[in-house]
């Protein structure tokens, strides 16, 4: 679980940058 949170909190900071800057873009384009 810690490893998980340190690594789920690296993502989160990343990805929180790259759905905010291509929130249309990635979204569609990860999720779908």
């Amino acid at each position: 679980q810690a490893i998980y949170q340190v690594i789920y909190e690296n993502v989160n900071i990343k990805d929180a940058v790259s759905e905010l800057m291509s929130n249309e873009f990635k979204a569609e384009n990860e999720w779908s």
